[in-house]
C-alpha cells in the first residue's frame, strides 16, 4: 500500500482494507470448498500485522493462515482462489498483493486394512466423530507406507498450542503398550 494521514485517505493505498477484504474474502473460498469437499475443510487466518498508528493509512499488511482439506484437487482448488483474490484486491485498491500457499502437509488418511486390523487387536479403540483438521508429519510417511495414526491424547485438558501446555510423559506408556498388541499378536 501507500501510508498517508487517514485526512487525505484518497492519497493513499490502505494495506489494511486490503488484507481485510482478503480475510472476508476467503470465507467465500471457504464456502466453495464446503460445496465441493463437504464440511471437512478450512481456510482460517490467526495474524494479522498491519499499520503503525491510529491516524495514517497502513502502509503494509501481513497476514498468515492454513488452508486444511483432505484431497489435493481441493488444496489445488483453494489455493488457485486464493491467488486469484489477491489478484483482484491489487486491481481493485490500488495495492501490491503476495499470496504465498506453499503445498503444506498432505493429509492424514488412515489405511482401512490397518484400522480394521487395530480394531480386532485393541477392542477398546474408538474411531472420531468427525476428521481432524490437524497438519502432521505422519502424513508424508502415509505417502510411502499404509498407515495408521491414533491418537493417545495427553489428558491435560489444556490445549496443544497453549502457553500452558505441559505434556505428561505418562502417556508414552500407553503408546508401548498399543504397540505390543500389534507385535505380540499373530495374523
Amino acid at each position: 500500500g501507500k501510508s498517508t494521514h487517514i485526512a487525505k485517505s484518497e492519497d493513499g493505498a490502505d494495506a489494511l482494507l486490503a488484507a481485510s477484504r482478503f480475510v472476508v474474502g476467503a470465507e467465500k473460498i471457504l464456502d466453495d470448498l464446503h460445496a465441493a469437499e463437504g464440511p471437512w475443510c478450512t481456510l482460517k487466518f490467526g495474524l494479522l500485522q498491519a499499520g503503525t498508528v491510529r491516524n495514517a493509512i497502513a502502509a503494509h499488511a501481513h497476514l498468515e493462515g492454513s488452508l486444511r482439506v483432505f484431497s489435493e484437487s481441493a488444496f489445488k482448488m483453494g489455493r488457485d482462489h486464493l491467488y486469484a483474490l489477491g489478484e483482484q484486491i491489487a486491481k481493485d485498491l490500488g495495492v501490491k498483493v503476495h499470496v504465498d500457499a506453499p503445498e503444506g502437509y498432505p493429509p492424514v488418511v488412515n489405511d482401512e486394512k490397518l484400522f480394521e486390523d487395530a480394531k480386532k487387536r485393541l477392542p477398546n479403540l474408538e474411531m472420531l466423530p468427525k476428521p481432524l483438521l490437524i497438519a502432521e508429519d505422519f502424513a508424508y510417511y502415509q505417502r510411502t507406507l499404509p498407515g495408521l495414526f491414533i491418537l493417545l491424547g495427553t489428558g491435560t485438558g489444556i490445549p496443544l498450542h497453549s502457553d500452558r501446555f505441559n505434556f505428561d510423559e505418562k502417556v508414552l506408556e500407553k503408546g508401548v503398550e498399543i504397540y505390543k498388541h500389534f507385535i505380540d499378536l499373530k495374523d
